[in-house]
Formats: C-alpha cells, structure tokens, sequence
C-alpha cells in the first residue's frame, strides 16, 4: 500500500533536504507551544517524509517525537491533526520510521485525533492513510487493534460516505488491518464487506476507491466462507467492473 508515487530529489538536492530537515526539527522543539510553527513543522515534515534518502536521518534525529509531541499537545487543531497524519502517512510508506513511530506513541496519537474529529473528513483522511501504511508492519496492526483504530476507521467510513479519500483510504486501512486474522474477525463483523461494496458501488470513477476496495477484498478472503460472503453480496462482479473500468491502472489490475 503506498499512498502516493514520490519522485526522488536530484542528489545534489539532497543535502539541502537534510540541512531543512535539520532546521525543520530544531525549530518545532524550540517552539513547542506555538501552533502555527507546529503546524508548519508537521507539513514540511510531510514532504520531506516523501523522501526515501531521508527516513534514516527522520527517526535518528528525532523527526517522529516532534510529530508525535505536536499532535499530543494540539489535539483540538484540525490543522495539526491533519498535517501531522499526513506527516505519518509519507513516512511510514518506507520501513525505518514504521516502529519508531509505533514506540513514540504515534499509531494511539493518530487514533485519538481521528475519534476526536471524527466530523472533520480531513483529519480521518490523514488518519486512515497513516494507519494503512503503518498496517505493512505486524506489530503495527496489533498496536492498531489496541489502540482502537479499527473502530475508528470503520467510524469514519460510516460518517462521511460522500468524501471519496476518507472512503479510499479507509477501505486500504481496513484492508492492511485485515491481514492479522483476530483483526479481520473484528472487521468483518462490523460489516466492512457491504461498505467496501457501497463504496465501489459510489465511487466507480474513483480509482483510490476502486484500487483500495480490491486490496481489502483481496486481504479479507482469508478463508472459503469469507469468499463466498463476498460473493453473495456482489463483490465479485464488482472486482470484475473495477478491472474493466480501470484497464489503465496498475494498482487496480494487480490487487
């Protein structure tokens, strides 16, 4: 699961990233207490974080923590919340930053700020993007089950059915999630197979939905009777519609 295709910096470029990544840092924990520079920090962590030469020197020199601090002390900011999820979502598409940020706390931060502004579809976006990528790791997708994060996303797919990001993003958080069986039991008890449905059904133009539904449709086929629920609510017509609709995308075709 990768949320975005990130071309990387010319190498000549990359020692400059790493001088603001420096400075980026040094000023979110030099004015840990002003929204605004926290807001900022979260965003230009959030491009850098699209930088694979940088995800070493992220955690090493403490890139999550601030993050992780950001969101702790602003939880009522939407902005904060937003950015500092997106934040989380670039860099855990890369492995080194995926258990730091579990061990700072970060996967309970994005959960709390989603079941915080759980009317704010930006925010539960952000929020279920980084809870997909982080869900590549095995301990991540305990942590999330923990944390309550499975509730949180299946909440947000409820509440906003007309924004197709928090569906897209939501359905492939539910879908990483899924892959730890204990995890998938919780999810398809909560009837993700018809909201996976309903959303491809909504959004058939969309091809993050379209991808995304395939994937978690793919992950929660974990055994035969999981199959056939899926068939018997449409699910493999739909898959079939998607692939014919989305000829051109890869992310479709392969899921």
């Amino acid at each position: 699961f990768v949320t975005l295709a990130h071309p990387q910096p010319p190498a000549e470029a990359a020692g400059l990233c790493g001088e603001l990544l420096d400075l980026v840092i040094r000023a979110m924990r030099a004015f840990a207490q002003d929204a605004r520079v926290q807001e900022c920090g979260c965003e230009l962590l959030s491009i850098l974080g699209r930088l694979e030469a940088l995800q070493e020197p992220i955690r090493a020199k403490g890139g999550v923590a601030v993050v992780c601090q950001a969101l702790k002390a602003f939880q009522p900011d939407t902005g904060i919340q937003r950015k500092g999820c997106r934040a989380f979502a670039n860099v855990a598409e890369f492995a080194p930053c995926r258990e730091a940020i579990r061990l700072e706390g970060g996967i309970a931060l994005i959960v709390l700020g989603m079941k915080y502004h759980v009317g704010h579809p930006e925010v539960g976006e952000q929020g279920c993007a980084a809870l997909a990528n982080l869900a590549l790791d095995e301990e991540n997708r305990r942590e999330a089950a923990r944390s309550e994060g499975v509730q949180a996303v299946l909440a947000g797919l409820r509440l906003h059915q007309q924004h197709p990001g928090i569906q897209a993003y939501g359905i492939g958080a539910l879908g990483n999630l899924a892959v730890e069986e204990e995890n998938c039991g919780v999810i398809l008890s909560a009837g993700a197979v018809e909201m996976v449905l309903r959303a491809m059904s909504a959004w058939p133009e969309e091809p993050r939905v379209q991808h995304f539904a395939c994937l978690a449709c793919s992950n929660f086929a974990h055994d035969d009777a999981n199959k056939v629920a899926i068939g018997r609510a449409g699910g493999n017509r739909m898959i079939v519609g998607a692939m014919q609709g989305h000829a051109a995308h890869a992310g479709v075709q392969e899921q």
